[in-house]
């Protein structure tokens, strides 16, 4: 049964020192969500064969957070015994949490993660708990990441790219200095897959160690660093035309005013070749790959010619 959501305000005054081995309760100024988690009907019979009657509940509550709204979610299970018996009362049982032993919701947790990892919020503006939660959220969503990983790797081809990001108080480095979230996409055919590595390095050794376990194709930018990576049996590297094209337009920019040459054919042939991607954007592969062979391959403009034209 999908628990019942019910907006109440905070009942009783809340005690202002907990009972020794428990945590102070949640403000009771918060707004109340009711989450109702009741015993199946099939567990509700005594094992002597009486209908068991409702007799109380057990109340727990987590601290909740939507956008510009905090709110406490009260989780009621539900209590079930046999007015007639002796044998033991059943209780509702309590879904599955993240940090059992938190007070923090998953939506909590989920808001958590994302002001960290995304927004780039510093844990220092964070209470303490905060941090813990973080480092707790992380070990739950461990066995996630290394399916994530696996699957990455499964894929014919992936992109991979390093990302300049400044990390507070690391040790060795100054705060201004750059590390590095290198992010990979990736996977099997209709399961992409995005994964992101954080090292304070930008050394070649840095792909060599995510991949080493990885074979097939590998998009980069024009980035040294993959080199080494390209080295490894197995691995083919491609290359980026776009950053090819970077070059090609910085000479055409300190050419003599007026004047034409091989970097404007240049960027003029690779032109054609983005226009064969737009025309085909929205084609299926096989119609995409045709095209490709029919007007993206090299071929001599004439015959003993050196230049070469697209086909």
């Amino acid at each position: 049964m999908a628990p019942l959501l019910t907006d109440t305000k905070g009942e009783g005054k809340a005690s202002t020192k907990p009972a020794r081995g428990k945590r102070s309760p949640l403000p009771t100024e918060l707004a109340r969500v009711d989450v109702l988690h009741d015993v199946p009907a099939a567990e509700r019979t005594c094992p002597c064969g009486t209908p068991m009657v409702e007799i109380g509940e057990e109340i727990s509550e987590q601290l909740d957070l939507v956008p510009m709204q905090v709110r406490v979610l009260r989780h009621i299970r539900k209590r079930y015994g046999c007015p007639g018996s002796v044998h033991a009362p059943v209780t509702a049982a309590l879904p599955p949490q993240p940090l059992p032993k938190s007070n923090a919701s998953a939506d909590l947790l989920a808001m958590l993660l994302v002001v960290k990892f995304i927004d780039g919020l510093p844990l220092a503006r964070f209470e303490y708990v905060l941090a813990r939660w973080v480092i707790g959220a992380a070990s739950v969503l461990q066995p996630l990441l290394n399916l994530m990983r696996d699957a990455l790797l499964e894929g014919p081809f992936l992109h991979v790219d390093e990302t300049v990001v400044q990390v507070l108080k690391e040790p060795g480095k100054a705060p201004t200095s750059n590390s590095y979230m290198w992010v990979q996409t990736g996977g099997p055919p209709g399961r992409p897959v995005v994964v992101f590595d954080y090292d304070p390095s930008r050394s070649g050794q840095v792909p060599v160690r995510l991949l080493h376990d990885y074979r097939g194709y590998v998009m980069t930018d024009g980035y040294s660093g993959y080199n080494e990576l390209m080295r490894t049996d197995g691995i083919e590297l491609l290359v980026c035309w776009a950053h090819v094209r970077r070059r090609f337009v910085e000479a055409v920019k300190v050419q003599p005013k007026g004047k034409r040459g091989l970097a404007d054919e240049a960027v003029a042939l690779i032109g054609k070749l983005y226009g064969v991607e737009r025309d085909h954007k929205d084609a299926s592969d096989d119609a995409r790959l045709l095209a490709r062979q029919q007007h993206s391959r090299w071929r001599r403009c004439a015959p003993g010619s050196t230049r070469r034209c697209l086909a």
